[in-house]
């Protein structure tokens, strides 16, 4: 048989299994990695659950029923399209109406979140739609449903007024979607594979009878199919280079620059390195090669990026790659400017073909934040690293010698402060609540408190904005106002009594329900408080009780330090500041640690949701003492560091200005030390890891 004629015999098996034309089967087999399955499973487990998901969202909203009612299209998909990283779906249009109705996130009192929490969409080229969800690497592309898409979701919010939209763009996750996502009770791993499988093997069930998925997935032996040794995948080539992502939570923390200056290292030790920029807007080519930027985001640009990535052909891009630095010792620093709005498998093609072209390929990400890309990046990479910029605050702390008193008296305002305002909600909502259930008395809102304090759990907002965000605390000031819609000028006798008994109620209700609040809030309380809450939190309502028995018109005057005429002071009476002697106090190396792992989970990039690829972290505009003190710590301390630090000083900021390689044109400052010294523990700890046998 010969090759093309085996090449056909493939994919019309594929198209048993997915339901894709003959000619769709044969481009997709034509682009597959060497040695993959005829119809590949999903190789990791996020992509494996959000498409588990969508089938028994979707198979929910249809129930049972005969394939032939979508003309033989089981749930109304006509095809399945799967890579390993991606899955692509052709759905009729009743099917695109039914599926947004069933997976978009949206959320009201009454029902809480319904769809799938955290699910993002957006618009693509060519009538394509992406579902996502930020943060992680999973993708789902409807193809043909754009202009459908939207009309369904406008009909969405028109049928349901009450219901609050989750925002479809590149938001982070809302919190009542953090909220359900605690309570979903994530499915056995053997469910999930089955119902990924079954969604990417979709076609087996086009001429079936009847059924339904929402009752009983298929099992493996159902998934099988007529072709079961085509299934099982042969060893496939490694790619030559090795691929790091650079990756952060957000601009401005210095990792171009550090990226660009760690490539042109690397050249001058003889490295073959390409950069691709995935940033929307190109930020690299604006400071390191502002005359091709207009090139770059060329149609001619984005069409020989389309044709790399659908055929392999490296030479497809040549005009398109920008050398920023050549060395004599045959190391080349290159940009390659990458694809605007790439799904997970377009990524994934284009680093196979770069890394056997370089011996380094470094990606340059755009903020986790700024839509999937960071996360796709972060993925598929054969390494991560993050830059962050960091001060003195992880390492040590100043303090005085007679600042105690001071600082417990702090400690006692910030406790009472955060009561005050967690209660001033809390009574705001109990009228609420009493005007919703038009009685004379105030409802205390324990359930929405409980809620509140567990979120406090995984947000550290304060309680009182926790409480405002669940309640949606801009409607509740507008139904007390609504409650209190007599003017000024219509208020007789009759309705300033009955506000004043309102009033006293309310404020004889606030009082009574002070020491129930403080009971149920008090685990949390000491959590975040510590020891000023054993000593200082009976201590609020005897001071609310204070204020509330003094007249206010015998509280004395706040004395700032300026004498008056009359406030009441001997000259004895003014004491002056005492000297205050600082003193530096360095953390220990557990503490460091700790700081250290704080701000890696802040950043975005926690080092378990990467597993053994995460390098380190780099901490950028750093003083140079400080980069000095850091080696000087114990390794138990700088464990995730993978550099002391990238000082920022004049030369760096003259040579990024001007858009030059600082580490070339100043070779010898200490911010170029540092990169040569971080380029050097990368590429080792890349090689040591064995990334390139990933």
């Amino acid at each position: 048989m010969s090759a093309r004629s085996r090449n056909v015999s493939r994919a019309r098996a594929r198209t048993a299994y997915t339901g894709e034309t003959l000619q769709q089967a044969e481009v997709q087999l034509r682009n597959q990695v060497p040695g993959m399955a005829l119809v590949p499973d999903a190789t990791e487990p996020e992509q494996a659950l959000l498409e588990f998901r969508v089938l028994s969202a979707l198979a929910a909203r249809i129930g049972r029923h005969a394939p032939a009612r979508f003309d033989h299209a089981p749930y109304g998909i006509r095809a399945s399209s799967p890579t390993a990283g991606n899955l692509a779906l052709y759905l009729t249009d009743e099917a695109t109406t039914l599926l947004a109705d069933a997976v978009v996130p949206r959320w009201t009192y009454a029902a809480g979140v319904t769809g799938i929490e955290g699910l993002r969409w957006r618009l693509l080229g060519r009538n394509r739609v992406s579902l996502y969800v930020p943060g992680q690497a999973a993708e789902l592309v409807l193809h043909n449903t754009a202009a459908v898409w939207k009309r369904a979701l406008a009909e969405l919010s028109a049928s349901q007024p009450d219901a609050v939209a989750v925002d479809a763009s590149d938001n982070p996750w809302q919190p009542v979607e953090r909220l359900a996502a605690r309570r979903f009770d994530r499915p056995h791993a053997e469910l999930i594979a089955r119902g990924s499988t079954a969604l990417r093997r979709i076609g087996l069930w086009r001429d079936a009878v009847e059924i339904d998925f929402a009752k009983a997935l298929p099992t493996m032996a159902d998934l099988v199919g007529p072709h079961p040794e085509l299934l099982l995948p042969t060893r496939a080539r490694r790619p030559a280079g090795v691929t790091v992502a650079c990756v952060a939570q957000r601009g401005g923390t210095g990792r171009t620059t550090t990226v660009v200056n760690v490539g042109a290292s690397l050249a001058e030790a003889g490295k073959r390195v390409l950069i691709i920029d995935l940033a929307e807007f190109n930020g690299l080519l604006d400071w390191y090669a502002s005359d091709r930027v207009e090139q770059a985001r060329s149609a001619e640009a984005r069409a020989a990026m389309d044709r790399l990535i659908a055929t392999g052909d490296w030479s497809s891009v040549a005009e398109q790659v920008i050398t920023l630095h050549a060395s004599d010792g045959g190391g080349r620093l290159a940009v390659l400017p990458g694809p605007v709005d790439c799904t997970q498998a377009q990524l994934r093609a284009l680093l196979v073909a770069a890394a056997a072209t370089s011996d380094l390929v470094l990606l340059d990400a755009p903020p986790l934040g700024a839509g999937p890309a960071a996360a796709y990046a972060a993925h598929l990479a054969d390494a991560v690293f993050t830059c962050v910029p960091v001060n003195q605050a992880i390492f040590g702390t100043w303090e005085t010698s007679d600042s105690d008193r001071d600082e417990a008296v702090l400690a006692r305002d910030e406790l009472w402060s955060w009561l005050d305002d967690a209660y001033d909600r809390y009574v705001d909502l109990a009228e609420v609540l009493r005007i919703q259930a038009q009685g004379d008395e105030l409802v205390a809102p324990n359930e929405m408190l409980d809620n509140a304090l567990a979120r406090i759990g995984y947000t550290n907002e304060p309680l009182g904005d926790c409480l405002a965000a669940l309640s949606g605390l801009d409607d509740v000031y507008e139904l007390l106002d609504e409650d209190d819609s007599v003017t000024e000028d219509e208020l007789t006798d009759e309705h300033r009594a009955r506000e004043a008994a309102a009033a006293a109620r309310v404020e004889a209700w606030r009082e009574a329900n002070r020491a129930p609040f403080l009971t149920q809030v008090a685990e949390t309380g000491r959590s975040l408080f510590g020891s000023t809450w054993d000593t200082e939190h009976q201590g609020w309502i005897e001071h609310n009780a204070g204020l509330l028995d003094v007249p206010a018109d015998s509280i004395e005057p706040d004395h700032s330090g300026e004498r008056g005429d009359d406030d009441g002071l001997a000259e004895d009476d003014l004491v002056s500041e005492p000297d205050i002697a600082m003193e530096f106090i360095p953390y220990s190396a557990e503490e460091i640690a700790a700081e250290l792992e704080r701000i890696l989970h802040e950043s975005g990039v926690a080092p378990e949701d990467v597993g053994g690829r995460f390098l380190g972290l780099v901490p950028t505009r750093i003083g140079q003492r400080l980069v000095e003190a850091v080696r000087g710590l114990p390794e138990s301390a700088t464990g995730l560091l993978l550099s002391p630090g990238i000082p920022s000083d004049s030369a760096v900021q003259r040579s990024v200005s001007f858009g030059q390689l600082f580490v070339i044109t100043e070779p010898d400052c200490p911010a170029s030390v540092a990169i040569a010294q971080l380029a050097d523990a990368l590429y080792r700890r890349v090689l040591d890891a064995g990334a390139t046998q990933r």
